[in-house]
């Protein structure tokens, strides 16, 4: 900062002082005034100021401090994501952690320097990749992500040029973990004692001996409001893998800020919502990234994104003045290990083992109540011995086998078997999209069954999309080539699909005596009163790790004469909804949705597609006889900001857009509050 910009900084000072200092400046002789105590003063003032200001300058920061580069970018859609000319944009490459020339920025530097150039049509990392040898340190793969030793030696090189050390490799941390953190670095927390904000989880990763980087779950105590933030301590002392980022400055606010604790912080916040706090110890930098963006589009509106006041509260709210303890990798990874083996030891899935297909589906006591459901018998594997099928409309989704005295279940997608044991496994999505695609697998050999190795091997596949058909060796969108629509029945008329006996899932019998899977289900279909129902819901909330829920209804909502409990997390949506069936709570649909008449509900999203294309789908559902079911979609195109009936972008107009949300009005379904249900 020159003192010509310190002048133009101070609003205190008359203009014509201000002028009588340029002057000067510049080199322009002025007439010996005497000085008024008033001026004496001002000076003094300035002096003052000065003095602050130089002693703050490695504080104050601004991005274009950390810049060691520029690059050029074509910029195709508006802010409002509205597909425009191309226009030519300026991007600075901002590193983290480094800054003004010091070390650590010019070791960054050069370090991106090389890999811009270095195996540009990644060869060599996909060599490395098919062969999976390492023959340098392995850390410099997992923290540096090198991948060749040239790669590494370059590092090393460059690390001892600006006298910095290099960093272990990564040692993650989960949720459950957090206490190792604190232990293994000493600190207590990185928020202050008084802090208005608080962190909901932590986890990250740790790079001894000094760095780390954070998740962090933020929430501002007196908005209620919800961030996701990561949180990184740079050490001096080391090359960290913190990298760059790519950053249009133009777009960026900046200010500079003393938090209530008195540390100066450098403040950035996009039109994007991307938000930063920077502070600098003597022996580290800090960087806090917070998602600013309070909504899901890559196009937020400036009332979808923090404010600064709500970015300075944030900075309040953190402990710039922490002094981690060097961290021993060797006693953290060893406690990290234990901790993790007794955790997965507690919530390890140990799936039910069952003698007989009666009794893996007696497990269910509801199965026999169903009305869609039914089974049939079939020699998959051929091995003699009939496996059990279990689907509806001639196609079965489950099939159970038996192998050493136990029940093994596959869960697989609608299948038809064909003739000679070839297997057709039908994707179709004709309400969101004008796709289908047909699977041919070969037979289920015994000893696939035997090892576990369920999977088919893929004989062909048949995809429909817009408007042709294409075949291909897998599912894969990959090597796959267009064929006509004769080409496509022929080859499915030639795997002709067999007709089985099939019954109703309830006629299932389940002993000598005659009784059914439908009279088990009838004999365990008990009818809690409403008042116990209730009781029942509230456990389940109480249970529940989702605090965020803040209303709830109890109805009937999918109209199968059971109450069911509608969670929502602002008393206008619906994010869960459970019921309760023969003793037992279970989910019938997650996902944000907007009740309607005639019991239909709306899911609203938005879908980032490739190149920058932004879709806002409503995707509208009826509860039928296999949950939610489709029945009418549309989508706004944001980058055409036109209508379209289907996934393949078919347009419509706006007032046939119009019609489906009219045909679909969203109702208030009249939450209650969630203290009322938990008390």
């Amino acid at each position: 900062m020159t003192n010509y910009d310190l002048l133009n900084l101070i609003g205190e000072a008359r203009e014509e002082y201000v002028f009588d200092a340029i002057k000067t400046k510049t080199g322009v002789l002025q007439q010996k005034k005497r000085l008024t105590l008033n001026r004496i003063g001002l000076i003094a003032a300035i002096i003052a100021l000065l003095l602050l200001l130089v002693g703050c300058v490695a504080v104050y920061l601004r991005l274009q401090d950390m810049s060691i580069g520029k690059e050029t970018y074509a910029e195709s859609y508006n802010n409002q994501g509205l597909a425009i000319e191309p226009t030519e944009g300026i991007r600075d490459i901002v590193t983290w952690g480094g800054h003004s020339g010091d070390p650590i920025q010019l070791a960054l530097k050069e370090w991106y320097e090389f890999l811009e150039t270095y195996d540009t049509n990644g060869a060599l990392k996909e060599q490395f990749l098919e062969s999976e040898t390492i023959d340098f340190p392995e850390q410099y793969y997992h923290t540096y992500h090198c991948y060749t030793k040239e790669m590494a030696d370059k590092l090393e090189e460059i690390a001892r040029k600006y006298d910095l050390k290099l960093l272990d490799s990564p040692l993650i941390l989960q949720r459950y973990q957090e206490n190792l953190f604190w232990e293994s670095t000493g600190l207590v927390s990185i928020l202050i004692p008084e802090a208005n904000v608080e962190i909901a989880h932590l986890s990250g990763e740790i790079y001894a001996p000094s760095n780390f980087n954070l998740d962090l779950d933020l929430k501002l105590k007196n908005e209620e409001i919800g961030l996701y933030g990561e949180y990184y301590y740079f050490s001096k002392d080391n090359l960290h893998n913190g990298g760059w980022s790519k950053i249009d400055l133009s777009k960026v606010s900046q200010w500079g800020y003393t938090t209530v604790s008195g540390t100066p912080v450098l403040l950035a916040l996009s039109n994007k919502g991307s938000a930063y706090i920077l502070a600098e110890q003597d022996q580290a930098s800090i960087l806090i990234e917070i998602d600013g963006n309070l909504s899901i589009s890559d196009y937020p509106q400036p009332e979808d994104i923090i404010t600064k006041e709500q970015l300075e509260q944030i900075a309040d709210a953190f402990d710039y003045t922490i002094a981690p303890l060097p961290i021993d990798s060797t006693i953290l990874k060893t406690k990290l290990d234990e901790t993790e083996a007794a955790y997965q030891a507690a919530h390890a899935y140990v799936p039910e083992q069952h003698g007989s297909f009666t009794e893996y589906l007696m497990q269910n006591k509801g199965l026999g109540s169903s009305q869609t459901t039914q089974y049939a018998f079939y020699d998959l594997t051929g091995d003699g011995v009939e496996e059990l099928l279990l689907g509806s409309n001639g196609a079965y989704t489950t099939w159970l086998t038996m192998k050493n005295g136990k029940v093994i279940s596959t869960s697989i997608n609608d299948t038809y078997l064909c003739e000679d044991g070839i297997q057709e496994e039908v994707l179709q999505f004709s309400v969101f999209s004008n796709y289908e695609q047909h699977t041919y697998m070969a037979p289920i050999s015994d000893s696939a069954v035997a090892s576990l190795d369920i999977p088919c091997e893929v004989i062909t596949c048949l995809t429909y999309k817009g408007d042709a058909w294409y075949q291909g060796p897998s599912r894969s969108t990959f090597d796959r080539t267009p064929i006509s629509d004769e080409e496509a029945q022929a080859i499915m008329e030639k795997y002709t699909r067999i007709e089985l006996n099939w019954y109703p899932i309830s006629e299932y019998p389940i002993d000598d005596q005659g009784r059914t899977l439908g009279d088990y289900a009838l004999e365990n279909d008990d009818r809690p009163s409403a008042a116990e129902l209730r009781k029942i819901y509230a456990n389940l909330v109480k249970d529940i790790e989702h605090t965020e829920y803040t209303h709830y209804l109890i109805i009937d909502i999918n109209e199968d004469g059971r109450d069911d409990l509608c969670l929502s997390q602002n008393g206008e949506t619906i994010y869960d909804i459970y019921s309760y069936s023969h003793g037992e709570v279970y989910g019938l649909a997650s996902g944000e949705y907007y009740p309607c008449e005639e019991n239909v509900m709306e899911y609203c999203d938005i879908v980032n597609m490739f190149g920058g294309v932004e879709k806002v789908e409503h995707l509208y559902f009826r509860f039928g006889a296999r949950g939610l079911e489709p029945i009418a979609y549309i989508a706004y195109n944001k980058a055409t900001a036109s209508w379209e009936r289907d996934r393949e972008g078919t347009p419509i107009t706006e007032a046939e857009a119009m019609a489906v949300m009219e045909r679909y009005p969203r109702i208030s379904v009249g939450f209650h509050p969630i203290e009322e249900l938990i008390g």
